[in-house]
């Protein structure tokens, strides 16, 4: 019991510096072990509440980072299927131009 009196005079002399002498009841020293109670809950609450913003920041970010990579891999992807339709293209006008020489060849040579 004694302990608990020394810390609330020390509690007591903290919050008033110009306290001499102090004088209190028993219900006094209840309450003020009881709001040092509510304190420490509620301390325990806000690291609690810390910890679980930081967990879901975390997982936000990971969510974030794995939208990226598929965002990057689906460009990636549109950029195979934009080259393989170029490709098919230029070889699509080749083969035109083949058919048009070979048909200006057959026209040249029919007509002498």
């Amino acid at each position: 019991m004694d302990g608990v009196c020394q810390l609330y005079e020390q509690g007591l002399k903290a919050s008033n510096p110009q306290l001499r002498h102090i004088t209190y009841d028993v219900t006094d020293l209840f309450n003020y072990v009881d709001s040092q109670k509510q304190q420490q809950q509620q301390q325990q609450q806000q690291k609690l509440q810390q910890q679980q913003n930081k967990l879901q920041q975390q997982k936000l970010q990971q969510q974030a980072e794995a939208a990226a990579a598929a965002a990057a891999e689906a460009a990636a992807a549109a950029e195979q299927v934009a080259a393989a339709e170029a490709a098919a293209a230029a070889a699509e006008a080749a083969a035109a131009a083949a058919a048009a020489t070979a048909y200006l060849s057959a026209s040249t040579a029919a007509a002498q």
